[in-house]
């Protein structure tokens, strides 16, 4: 008889053996064999009552490096006994995305309640990517992901600290005037724009041609050692013509500048934007060398913009410490201000969607107050 045959006979045969005790028993003894059938398992540590559930989420979940965030604990015990002393632990899978607490500690939590904790979330000044952050409690948990914003490489200290980054900045409206000519029955007032190139290293665009009459755009950043690096960006290089009268089409660059008109609140400052200005193309160059220093360089590196419709390539730029201005008189050089009255703000924003890489964003905007209808004796009252 093999090996399997005999456990299955042992087995039956103990189950007669069982059956017939239990007939031969007196009553009380059926009786107590039945209670011990029937008796439960000792309850060990491990199937003690858990909790229901922890689940996460953050204030924020996007955030800038060195910037902070908020992550909301919440631990449900959804059983019907409490639970006591219970320790909910915290982790973030990027070391330079903190949690300023490694753990959480309950004594106690009645059966259907929920208890919840609030957590800051420090992001250290070099960190990117993106962090998971964990609550874990009685074998239950919940993750959550926080994102670093992308700063670019000039606003990444990892990487700004090789390149010589550009920035922009933009001087103040300038040669101002109410134009009631070029569009009989409206009222334009113009405005001068400077655009300042004023970085480490100058702002370069190189256009390759993917369209019949636009070009994608890659920056092109000086290295410290030499050379460049290159960024693809989202701006837009086109085959803009501004007229005869200001020398037909060039392939310029979209939207780099915006002239805006803002009404003022009662403390003088910008409170909404009323009207935007028309223009959209303009020609990075090294027009006039405004800032003289030893990063500027004194011969033009960036001529005046291609008027060859056929190019496949272009490069594009202005120096450390060139300008490259539209007087007012030129095309689009102003905002419709048509049966406006009062006070407002006349607003120049280089990179108004934020396209291109630059060491720093906050000196993007220049302003000048104005009184409507427009008069060049001043703003008296506003």
């Amino acid at each position: 008889m093999n090996r399997h045959l005999r456990r299955v006979c042992l087995t039956a045969g103990l189950l007669l053996l069982l059956v017939a005790v239990g007939t031969a028993l007196p009553e009380g003894g059926s009786r107590a064999v039945a209670e011990l059938r029937a008796a439960p398992k000792a309850t060990t540590s491990a199937e003690l009552p858990r909790i229901t559930s922890v689940s996460v989420s953050l204030s924020r979940r996007e955030v800038r490096p060195g910037g902070r965030s908020r992550l909301l604990i919440e631990v449900r015990n959804d059983g019907e006994a409490p639970v006591s002393n219970i320790e909910v632990r915290l982790k973030s899978s990027n070391p330079r995305v903190d949690l300023n607490v490694s753990s959480w500690r309950l004594d106690r939590l009645e059966p259907g309640s929920t208890a919840s904790r609030s957590v800051a979330v420090l992001l250290d000044r070099r960190a990117g990517g993106r962090a998971w952050l964990t609550a874990a409690a009685s074998g239950r948990s919940d993750s959550v992901p926080l994102t670093v914003i992308d700063l670019g490489p000039c606003r990444n200290p990892l990487i700004a600290e090789k390149l010589l980054c550009p920035d922009f900045k933009v001087a103040e409206p300038s040669e101002m005037y109410a134009d009631y000519r070029t569009r009989p029955g409206r009222v334009l007032l113009r405005s001068t724009n400077d655009i300042q190139s004023r970085g480490s290293g100058p702002m370069e665009l190189r256009g390759r041609r993917d369209r019949p009459r636009t070009m994608a755009v890659i920056q092109a950043i000086a290295r410290r050692g030499g050379g460049y690096a290159l960024y693809p960006v989202q701006a837009r290089l086109g085959f803009h013509n501004v007229g005869e009268e200001y020398g037909g089409s060039y392939w310029k660059v979209r939207s780099p500048l915006r002239f805006e008109l803002w009404s003022l609140d009662s403390r003088g400052e910008p409170a909404r934007r009323v009207r935007v200005g028309p223009k959209q193309f303009y020609c990075f160059r090294d027009l006039v060398r405004t800032d003289p220093g030893p990063r500027s360089p004194s011969p033009v590196v960036y001529p005046a913009c291609n008027q060859n419709p056929s190019q496949r390539e272009v490069t594009l730029g202005t120096s450390v410490g060139w300008s490259d201005i539209y007087p007012s008189t030129y095309d689009e050089q102003w905002i419709d201000v048509t049966g406006l009255k009062g006070c407002f703000v006349y607003l120049l924003r280089v990179d108004p969607l934020e396209l291109l890489y630059e060491s720093r964003e906050g000196n993007n905007v220049s302003q000048r107050k104005v009184k409507l209808p427009f008069s060049n004796r001043g703003v008296r009252g506003c």
